[in-house]
């Protein structure tokens, strides 16, 4: 069960991304606060979490790839989450995003490690999909962004693949609490150029603070939590 509760926590604090971006109307661009969020909130996590014995576990070939896989399907959840949100809102990208999650998962564990998934499973995927898809029907005077849905999915599906990352990681012997650091940091710098291109609002008052809730309360200690519950679980 504490692995239960630190996954939920985690999952609470990153239901909180989308409202926090709304809330906050930096104007910053989505792929430049993904990158900003994701370079604090990696180099916090790597002085909190990463050991030269944990690194060295990484650098085993067997593991060597999925950390890669990581790194990269990291960099696309940011980007595409960010973008969805400001296209279609927190609620709808924050739905249309984790609706897919288990599905996705499903899929890989079975795919990865023949894992069946049971009864529960499949009933509470269902449940998932059909709410994001009523979600999507028209009503009163409500419009979903196309782009923005599509968006929302892409970030789904990267999450989910991330999560079946971390568990061939850890499976493989690689340290997961330095693979997690090692993902953030590691996408922020693939994404980092892009705060050249548009800085525009992250150096404002309200910019400042969402990057900083968004670092802090939402990637070192949202990641930090979920590493240990998968770990557990």
């Amino acid at each position: 069960m504490s692995g239960v509760v630190l996954v939920l926590v985690a999952a609470v604090l990153w239901g909180t991304v989308g409202p926090a971006q709304v809330w906050a109307g930096s104007g910053a661009h989505p792929v430049s606060l993904g990158a900003a969020r994701m370079l604090v909130g990696g180099l916090l996590l790597a002085v909190v979490m990463v050991r030269p014995a944990g690194l060295r576990t990484l650098l085993v070939r067997g593991v060597r790839r999925w950390v890669m896989v990581s790194v990269l399907v990291t960099a696309a959840f940011q980007v595409c989450f960010l973008q969805a949100v400001e296209r279609s809102g927190a609620a709808l990208a924050t739905a249309s995003a984790f609706g897919v999650v288990p599905v996705v998962t499903g899929v890989c564990g079975l795919v990865l490690s023949g894992e069946r998934q049971s009864g529960r499973w499949s009933a509470g995927t269902l449940c998932a999909v059909v709410g994001v898809g009523l979600l999507l029907l028209p009503s009163g005077e409500g419009r979903a962004d196309a782009l923005g849905v599509v968006f929302g999915v892409m970030a789904g599906a990267s999450f989910g693949v991330y999560i079946a990352a971390t568990k061939e990681v850890g499976a493989r012997g690689g340290d997961l609490d330095t693979a997690a650091p090692v993902s953030v940091l590691c996408a922020g710098l693939m994404v980092s150029p892009f705060l050249l291109v548009a800085p525009e609002g992250l150096f404002t008052a309200r910019g400042a603070a969402l990057v900083g809730w968004l670092a802090l309360g939402t990637t070192a200690l949202g990641y930090l939590l979920f590493t240990r519950g998968v770990g557990r679980l």
